[in-house]
């Protein structure tokens, strides 16, 4: 069954199951993190590739690298 991003407006396939159960579809998890947080997500650049990137403010906290994918996080590690 298609259906549209709440954020993006991205069609994406679910399942009727999946449909009925909730009333909120995102096509990523990024699109569900920026509906999640409600405005209080930060905007980050990637520490390898320079990317933009949403993390919560927690996880900002936490480190002071963020990365937007695996590749990019083993790439700086290994050059260490």
């Amino acid at each position: 069954m298609k259906i549209k991003c709440m954020i993006c407006r991205k069609e994406v396939n679910r399942r009727p199951s999946m449909v009925i159960r909730s009333k909120h579809h995102f096509c990523s998890q990024k699109c569900y993190f920026i509906w999640g947080r409600k405005g209080q997500s930060n905007i980050t650049k990637c520490g390898c590739c320079g990317k933009k990137i949403i993390r919560r403010p927690a996880d900002i906290k936490v480190s002071k690298n963020h990365f937007c994918n695996k590749g990019c996080c083993l790439k700086v590690n290994y050059q260490n």
